[in-house]
């Protein structure tokens, strides 16, 4: 994960988690991926879970937990498809937004 997409920009954060295909009818996959941030800027995780509807332009999944400077995160993730070769990769633009709810 790079800050823009530039594939040789140093990496903000890495992202390890899973997706499943999960309806018939509609292009859908569910989620359930940790960010994890480890630099002088930022350390911890975020914890990002829900369901994706992949035609729609721009989605929104829940954050749902986070640890050390993201502790227990409340918030949303704006995802965007910026690029997508089928079959190849996709190129994703992500905004995370979190709540100050202490």
């Amino acid at each position: 994960m790079t800050k823009d997409r530039n594939l040789r920009s140093p990496p903000a954060a890495w992202v390890h988690g899973f997706y499943f295909y999960h309806m018939k009818t509609t292009p859908s996959v569910w989620l359930a991926y940790t960010l994890v941030f480890n630099s002088t800027e930022y350390e911890g995780t975020i914890d990002v879970m829900g369901s994706d509807f992949i035609l729609a332009k721009t989605r929104y999944l829940p954050v749902v937990g986070g640890t050390v400077d993201f502790f227990m995160a409340r918030g949303t993730v704006e995802l965007e498809t910026d690029d997508l070769v089928l079959f190849e990769y996709f190129w994703l633009k992500m905004e995370v937004k979190l709540y100050e709810c202490y």
